[in-house]
């Protein structure tokens, strides 16, 4: 019995002696599979079949401009204004050099603040394989708690992409 017990006892502390992980200090975040679509804009976009996990993926093709993304007003997300916007994601091409865009476009009353696109074409090099996405956008001073953030996938040159595991944080 005593052998049972010092069993559980240095198992308990393996476990959580284990790797941590390093803790954020984001004032807001979400991420999703793509399989409940609850809050997600251009949720038409959503396709099973093609999925880095879970059943759902967001599909971009020859007859969508816009893909997955997010509208929302800072005052709905933190009580704090953020200064960046992070996202990290996967990303399918059934193309290689995916011409093809993430857009922030923080805006008041529809009046764009500082729209950016970061460019998927040097990052998304191969086809028919799922490639892991990150990056950053700096938020203008300008913004107020009724600032809404849009972030979407621009797809100007109408070319078929998959984007799933989708995690969006601020700063």
């Amino acid at each position: 019995m005593k052998k049972i017990g010092f069993i559980a006892i240095v198992s308990v502390l393996l476990i959580s002696c284990g790797k941590t992980e390093e803790k954020k200090n984001f004032i807001w975040e979400t991420s999703s599979n793509l399989d409940a679509n609850n809050f997600w804009i251009n949720s038409v976009t959503l396709t099973k079949g093609n999925a880095h996990s879970g059943l759902f993926s967001s599909k971009i093709d020859t007859l969508i401009e816009y893909g997955i993304g997010i509208a929302a007003k800072f005052n709905d997300l933190s009580e704090k204004l953020p200064k960046k916007v992070n996202v990290h994601c996967w990303i399918y091409s059934t193309v290689p050099n995916l011409d093809a865009g993430l857009v922030c476009d923080p805006n008041n009353n529809g009046q764009s603040l500082n729209w950016q696109s970061f460019n998927l074409q040097p990052i998304i090099q191969k086809a028919n394989e799922w490639t892991e996405f990150k990056t950053s956008f700096d938020l203008p001073e300008e913004i107020t708690p009724d600032t809404e953030l849009k972030l979407f996938f621009w797809n100007p040159k109408k070319m078929t992409y998959y984007v799933d595991d989708l995690e969006i944080s601020l700063e």
